[in-house]
């Protein structure tokens, strides 16, 4: 018999996150448990979202000064900066602060739900130092945003340094077309 079909066993929770979900996850697995990490709501935290909903964005860094990044990956496989630190000598974002996207409110962009349909998400990071050198380009693929993610991660100029320090949250949800 197989191991599913025994009475009395428990498998547990599991999660099933398609491409590029599942990558990101595994990059950022231990910045995922950082106790001071960012806050991230997408839409009120909806896992599924339809055609023509509003799709706002609220950060809140951590409590410390920290470097923003924050990155929607479309159902497309484009990946969109968002936020990132900007200029030769880059700045900090204050703690505690609060970032606002896709609301419509004051001037911002208003972001709405519509085609390519599917599985979506949004990354935050907040790094103590910049990850990148230069700021990345504003709309990559997913795959290469997350080639340069995990470059930046692991390459240390000299290999006794620790591992950058950073925490980081993610949103998941899936867009779909409006059925009658």
């Amino acid at each position: 018999k197989a191991i599913s079909e025994q009475p009395e066993i428990s498998f547990g929770a599991v999660w099933i996150a398609p491409w590029p979900q599942c990558e990101a996850l595994l990059t950022l697995d231990k910045a995922l448990s950082s106790q001071d990490r960012p806050s991230l709501t997408v839409a009120e935290n909806k896992l599924e979202l339809r055609k023509g909903d509003e799709l706002p964005i609220q950060v809140i860094s951590p409590a410390t000064y920290s470097y923003i990044y924050v990155t929607y990956i479309q159902a497309d496989g484009s990946a969109v900066q968002l936020v990132q630190p900007q200029g030769a000598v880059q700045s900090p974002t204050p703690p505690n602060q609060k970032l606002l996207f896709g609301d419509g409110v004051n001037g911002r962009q208003r972001f709405l739900v519509d085609a390519p349909f599917g599985p979506e998400l949004v990354i935050v990071i907040a790094s103590r130092s910049p990850l990148f050198e230069v700021p990345i380009a504003r709309r990559l693929s997913d795959r290469e945003y997350l080639s340069v993610l995990r470059r930046s991660l692991i390459y240390r100029a000299d290999a006794s340094l620790p591992d950058r320090d950073i925490s980081a949250s993610i949103s998941t949800f899936t867009t779909r077309e409006v059925t009658q």
